[in-house]
């Protein structure tokens, strides 16, 4: 899916303009973050501008408004990859062990082939650069459990 936004430069929207040679008009529903204005370019809009939007004009009180087009898609690439367990114990009646993520730059989920079935547990999870280190960051909590296969 992809979803376009604009960065506009000053005031709010309002595109009722009365240039009569203007095909479509939408009025557009800004919104605000940090001092500059955000707009989603929906469906509609899509299939009357051209494929890279150089046709869109957005106005205010009968003026044009300069702005900033940015295009933003998601990614719904997944590539898995092995990690390598590190230091695995039992440390006050809690499985602990480290994962190696080097080579790993970028990650939102973790799946743990384990052994182990029919269980339910609670987790913590922690982070660092260095498994050294002494002040790790917490990074969440969350349920670990079996499914059937």
């Amino acid at each position: 899916m992809m979803r376009t936004t604009f960065g506009l430069l000053t005031g709010f929207l309002a595109a009722s303009s009365s240039i009569s040679y203007f095909n479509y008009q939408r009025q557009l529903q800004a919104i605000n973050f940090s001092g500059q204005r955000y707009a989603v370019v929906d469906e509609t809009i899509w299939q009357h501008a051209l494929p890279d939007l150089d046709d869109l004009r957005i106005y205010s009180a009968e003026k044009e408004i300069a702005y900033r087009l940015t295009i933003e898609q998601g990614n719904s690439e997944t590539e898995q990859k092995q990690c390598r367990v590190l230091q695995p114990g039992t440390v006050g009646g809690n499985t602990q062990f480290l994962l190696d993520m080097s080579g790993v730059p970028e990650y939102n989920r973790i799946d743990l082939k384990l052994g182990i079935k029919n269980f339910v547990a609670h987790a913590r999870v922690e982070g660092d650069d260095d498994p050294h280190g002494t002040k790790w960051a917490a990074l969440g909590t969350t349920t670990l459990y079996t499914t059937n296969p």
